[in-house]
């Protein structure tokens, strides 16, 4: 499976959290209004997003700065610029 694939397999609010974080590239809080959620929920849907991902063989790291780019299991980088 593909990492865009095992992105869409998401559902769809750990799917948007995702999008809005790491290919949008909105700070935390901002995503989480467009979501309209508190960021402790947002948060909670973007950890169990990347548990999942990673569960699929596609880990995503958790944010520090910049965007992010991981390897999958299969040496693939993950870059979300090229969703």
């Amino acid at each position: 499976m593909g990492a865009l694939e095992a992105l869409n397999r998401l559902p769809g609010k750990q799917r948007d959290a995702v999008v809005l974080r790491y290919h949008q590239g909105l700070s935390q809080e901002e995503a989480a209004g467009v979501q309209g959620n508190g960021v402790r929920k947002h948060s909670a849907l973007l950890a169990k997003a990347r548990r999942r991902l990673a569960d699929s063989g596609h880990p995503v790291p958790p944010l520090r700065s910049g965007r992010p780019k991981s390897r999958t299991a299969t040496g693939d980088v993950m870059d979300f610029d090229d969703l």
